[in-house]
């Protein structure tokens, strides 16, 4: 299972049905830790859906069980969630696994055990940890790409499209947002410019210097080229984004 460039990650009905809208590959599903596997269960039930209708993969966060009940095959663990190489017991051969890695001991860790893909941050301060240390700039980022032996590496925390030239840049191969859509006045139309953002300009390439490449490219064209979204945002004014009570931003991100 190719792993997209652009993760979505939600705890929101009606944000993950406006970000597919927009073309997002992927949306986790991750809720707080308090959520009973039940209305966890209830909520990825009604989002796995709408993914599949668009093509998407729908990835449930620290609960396996989950993903299986659901036939998802698709789980993204954190550093105190079931090991890797479990999860793929539980889940299956041929199941997408992510793993949370913020050092390169980690992410060496969670290689040799078998994930997919590595969830690296968080790169910058977000309102999801409250906790400085947490934030590993780009240089920790940096070092997990270095440790990943060509495993796609996931940036998340805090990010923004603005910060998408820097972490491709920087190595990573995609990125993770939460904010980034679910706060902005036209969470589809944020998601379709943060795809653009991160696709490569040839889209068959899975070349890591590459991607770097084209991150340099967009952080030397970002000057001259300003984000279009706040003016899209202004004039929509005070149009409803769509999120509903479920919005509430997950905690835990970047782990």
């Amino acid at each position: 299972m190719r792993v997209p460039r652009l993760h979505i990650v939600t705890d929101s009905v009606d944000i993950a049905r406006a970000a597919l809208s927009g073309g997002a590959p992927l949306i986790q599903v991750r809720v707080e830790d308090s959520v009973s596997d039940r209305a966890l269960y209830d909520l990825a039930s009604r989002i796995a859906p709408l993914c599949a209708e668009r093509g998407a993969i729908c990835v449930v966060n620290d609960r396996p069980h989950i993903a299986v009940a659901l036939r998802t095959a698709a789980v993204h663990v954190g550093a105190d969630d079931l090991p890797v190489h479990a999860t793929r017991t539980v889940l299956g051969g041929s199941g997408l696994i992510g793993a949370s890695a913020r050092t390169p001991e980690r992410a060496r860790q969670v290689i040799a055990e078998g994930a997919d893909y590595l969830g690296c941050g968080q790169v910058n301060p977000s309102f999801t940890k409250d906790v400085a240390t947490n934030v590993i700039g780009l240089g920790g980022l940096t070092a997990v790409v270095g440790a990943a032996q060509g495993v796609p590496v996931i940036a998340i925390g805090g990010l923004t499209l603005a910060d998408v030239p820097s972490v491709l840049a920087a190595g990573a191969y995609g990125v993770a947002v939460i904010g980034a859509v679910r706060d902005a006045a036209d969470p589809a139309y944020a998601t379709s410019a943060l795809l653009a953002a991160v696709t490569p300009p040839t889209l068959a390439t899975q070349d890591p210097r590459q991607i770097r490449d084209h991150g340099r490219i967009m952080a030397q064209d970002s000057t001259e080229n300003p984000d279009p979204a706040p003016e899209r945002a202004a004039r929509k004014g005070a149009e409803p984004e769509g999120a509903g009570p479920e919005g509430a931003e997950p905690e835990g991100a970047g782990r």
